[in-house]
């Protein structure tokens, strides 16, 4: 047993000179709490010059929502309202004369349109449409049986489409007997 009692002593003096080595735990705390002070009271401060700013703030806008304040604006934008009236009325009627002088041209180019597709029927052009009133306008679109409709410059007329034309027989040559005057 003096074995072990000289091992625990051994361990008590090696415990107490670890212990010496650490720094007191009152000082510690005490540091951490006075830092702790620190902020919070840097903290009360920033808060309060916040509320005083904010307060500032909505003294400032509160000066502005006073009703001679609010009145003497509300002119001034009435006044300036009054200035643009008369420029957006002249502003406007530039635009419907425009739009009017623009729908004109276009009338009359729809109008021209229109003559030109009746002069070409005049002079023996066709048109011709499906049976959904479509124009065709190649001979690809046709398949022999379709129903077709031709227009005229006198009126319509409706064809079933035959099969494919014939095709051209060529020209015979003149005989070599005589030639051309041309």
């Amino acid at each position: 047993s003096a074995g072990l009692s000289r091992l625990f002593s051994e361990r008590r003096l090696h415990l107490a000179g670890l212990a010496r080595g650490l720094p007191d735990p009152h000082d510690l705390i005490g540091a951490a709490a006075q830092r702790l002070d620190d902020r919070a009271e840097r903290l009360r401060l920033a808060a309060d010059g916040r509320l005083r700013a904010s307060r500032h703030s909505v003294d400032l806008i509160a000066a502005r929502l006073r009703p001679a304040v609010l009145s003497a604006e509300l002119d001034r934008l009435r006044a300036r309202a009054a200035e643009f009236e008369p420029r957006l009325r002249a502003a406007m009627a530039r635009f419907v004369d425009r739009s009017r002088h623009s729908l004109d041209n276009f009338a009359g180019r729809l109008a021209t349109h229109s003559e030109r597709h009746e002069s070409l029927l005049a002079r023996g052009y066709v048109v011709v449409r499906n049976g959904v009133a479509r124009v065709l306008t190649g001979s690809a679109d046709i398949r022999a049986g379709d129903p077709l409709d031709l227009e005229f410059h006198d009126g319509r007329v409706g064809v079933i489409a035959g099969s494919k034309p014939r095709p051209r027989t060529r020209r015979q040559p003149t005989p070599p007997g005589q030639g051309s005057l041309f």
